[in-house]
């Protein structure tokens, strides 16, 4: 695996000045850290479990972050303060690299996913009631060949799926080449209910008893996918 520091920071450069579109008063803004560290020289990506005490979404897997607030300029700020109010790291504890493609979600969500590297020996905990557990996956287990495909899920109306699976909200990425084995791209008959209300989703092999799917898988193979790449789109 390509250093994601280097790589990313070089790729991102000056991509920061992204700023919420005020014209879209219907489109919801939100974004989600990709908090990245390396450890005895292995790169892991730090996730979230919500608790299960939640309305939406309860039980899930996610990065760290949440919907846009009015002091918040674009999606960098947003990252950087929740998580802080999610998992206690500090925004001056963070290095950025960059900005993801935007992922729209089922439960009307525009979600920007901001890249950053741990920069001192602090150890994200949960330090908000809406999270239950932090943890990491090293990046190499992620990329490796044949570890998503594509499933048929069905969601309640609160985005919880009916067997409460850990998960995370269906999402959609247009014009994101999914290049995992059994993997193919995106499309809207995939993405969008059918009548019965079924979609499919990406779902990855479960790490430890811990299932990514929807939103954070997408969002997960987008970032594979720019570093196979070597940084470009």
């Amino acid at each position: 695996m390509i250093n994601p520091d280097t790589l990313l920071r070089n790729s991102f450069r000056g991509n920061f000045t992204r700023r919420y579109d005020s014209t879209a008063p219907a489109e919801k803004p939100a974004a989600v850290m990709i908090l990245l560290r390396q450890r005895m020289d292995v790169w892991e990506v730090c996730f979230t479990r919500r608790s299960e005490l939640l309305a939406d979404h309860r039980g899930q897997i996610a990065f760290p972050g949440g919907r846009a607030e009015t002091v918040d300029a674009g999606p960098l700020q947003t990252a950087l303060r929740e998580t802080c109010e999610e998992v206690g790291i500090a925004p001056d504890a963070v290095l950025p690299l960059g900005i993801l493609d935007s992922v729209e979600t089922s439960s009307g969500f525009r979600v920007w996913p901001v890249v950053g590297v741990i920069r001192m020996p602090v150890e994200p905990r949960p330090s908000s009631p809406e999270v239950t557990e932090t943890f990491w996956i090293p990046l190499e287990w992620l990329a490796a060949d044949g570890r998503w495909e594509w499933r048929t899920v069905n969601t309640d109306e609160n985005h919880n799926t009916e067997k409460n699976d850990p998960s995370h909200v269906i999402a959609s990425l247009p014009e994101l080449a999914l290049s995992g084995v059994k993997g193919s791209p995106a499309t809207a008959s995939q993405i969008n209910p059918r009548p019965d209300g079924k979609r499919k989703a990406i779902f990855f092999e479960a790490y430890q008893g811990h299932i990514l799917w929807g939103a954070t898988a997408m969002i997960m193979v987008q970032l594979l996918d720019r570093l196979h790449k070597g940084g470009a789109k």
